[in-house]
């Protein structure tokens, strides 16, 4: 049967005791959470950023290839002007995707390089940080 009263004065005996707030920690709960971690954010980032522009390549591609055929339109109408024969050629979408394969390369490399050092700190410090049996008494 749970017994309120004995709860209540349990805890209140934890807080009433000034020591109980000044306690060491052991040394394995201390250890900093994922989110302070730089690589995490790197991991994290370049994550969103893939996800982003596989599913944004097919309207970037598009852009891309409308903004290349204006400048070669341009450039084609100042090579008639002159009364040469127009060398500038129009862009398709499947070219434009081309363009976009060096981002896609780039943060690929930064995402396996921030994963494989964000777990690597991640699980070292893991095994190498283990509690003391008097720090597993106090937290008891």
């Amino acid at each position: 049967m749970f017994n309120v009263l004995s709860c209540v004065s349990r805890i209140h005996g934890r807080i009433g005791n000034p020591s109980y707030f000044f306690q060491t920690m052991p040394d394995a709960t201390s250890r900093k959470s994922l989110a302070e971690n730089p690589w995490y954010w790197v991991y994290l980032f370049c994550t969103a950023a893939l996800a982003m522009l596989v599913l944004a390549e097919p309207k970037l591609a598009e852009m891309m290839a409308q903004d290349h055929n204006k400048a070669a339109g341009r450039e084609r109408a100042w090579q008639q002007s002159l009364g040469d024969e127009p060398s500038a050629k129009l862009a398709t979408a499947d070219q434009m995707k081309r363009v976009l394969r060096p981002i896609y390369i780039g943060l690929a490399c930064v995402l396996v390089v921030a994963w494989v050092i964000f777990w690597r700190q991640h699980f070292s410090n893991r095994q190498t940080l283990q509690p003391t049996p008097q720090h597993t008494e106090s937290l008891q």
